[in-house]
């Protein structure tokens, strides 16, 4: 063993010794006075003889005297401490998950017109008129008869009165571009829909709503009850308007690409007229006419972009939606 071992070795063992009698009340005999005494580092100590207290502690000495029935003090109790609020509160349960719940409208529809089956709902439009229209999962827009958009003031001038193509099964036709500003079938609703004027097709109904009002909800037929059931779809965080980046886009895109149809037929005309040897007063009937209507259709396209922009303003509606 070297000489480091050996002292490191002493000095372990006397500081366990002096830890043990620090700590320890040595037995002492039924009657007899147990000497304490506390040293300048705060340990408490204890005899049986009052010789074993050092001189410089022996003005402080205290004597405890045990009777034959009188047990050794017991041992101090570790200190307790009441537990913080943090550590007592109980960690409230995660609060649960909020499941949106859908809303469902069943509407009755008319089963039949004549000996055709057909799924005919009232359908209120622009909060004022209500009418009878069938639902076609088949045609992506809505129709409306002339008479119907009549009665919604869609022909006066200050309506665009866009003139288009709309094509079916049994060809095509020209039809007249409007927008309706709401329609309600049962709870489900919509606004601002494209829609397309045209003759009468029924006596039994005033026209049909398309897949752009169906495409809005989960839509199934109950044969038995009679009754259509729409549900809407799980909500999305960017629908301004109620409607998605993408008809936003498609939308843009087809309001402006009939305004710049028309604007160059306009264009065209006007520089046949320009290179014809006619005068002014004198320009055929023909040519005055296709310059009449292309200037008419010109600023019709115009008044439905006023109102898609307008529309998107106060839906605030991203610029980069608006693109065209």
């Amino acid at each position: 063993m070297t000489e480091r071992q050996s002292i490191f070795g002493v000095t372990t063992l006397i500081s366990v010794m002096v830890f043990i009698t620090a700590i320890t009340i040595p037995l002492a005999a039924p009657g007899a006075d147990v000497f304490i005494w506390t040293d300048e580092k705060g340990t408490i100590h204890f005899s049986d003889s009052a010789s074993d207290v050092p001189a410089r502690y022996r003005k402080s000495i205290k004597t405890k005297k045990f009777g034959p029935d009188e047990e050794l003090p017991p041992a101090t109790p570790p200190a307790t401490r009441e537990p913080a609020d943090d550590e007592t509160a109980v960690s409230p349960d995660p609060a649960p998950a909020v499941v949106e719940t859908l809303k469902q409208f069943e509407v009755p529809y008319q089963a039949y017109e004549g000996t055709a089956r057909r799924v005919i709902v009232s359908v209120r439009f622009n909060n004022r008129v209500t009418a009878p229209m069938i639902l076609d999962t088949g045609a992506p827009g809505s129709l409306i008869s002339m008479g119907l958009a009549e009665q919604l003031d869609l022909m006066d001038k200050e309506h665009g009165r866009l003139f288009v193509s709309v094509g079916g099964i049994g060809g095509s036709a020209v039809a007249i571009r409007t927008v309706i500003n709401r329609m309600e079938i049962g709870g489900a609703a919509i606004d601002f829909v494209p829609a397309e004027i045209t003759d009468s097709i029924s006596d039994e109904f005033e026209g049909l709503i398309g897949m752009d009002f169906m495409a809005d909800y989960s839509m199934r037929v109950d044969p038995k009850k009679h009754v259509v059931i729409f549900e809407q779809l799980a909500a999305e965080e960017d629908r301004p308007g109620g409607h998605d980046e993408e008809w936003w886009r498609n939308t843009f895109r087809e309001f402006a690409y009939s305004y710049n149809d028309w604007k160059q037929r306009l264009t065209a005309v006007e520089k046949e007229i320009a290179r014809s040897s006619f005068s002014s007063s004198g320009l055929p009937s023909a040519l005055e006419r296709r310059r009449a209507l292309a200037r008419w259709q010109t600023q019709e396209a115009e008044k439905l972009m006023d109102r898609l922009h307008r529309f998107a303003r106060e839906n605030a509606v991203p610029m980069h939606w608006r693109t065209y």
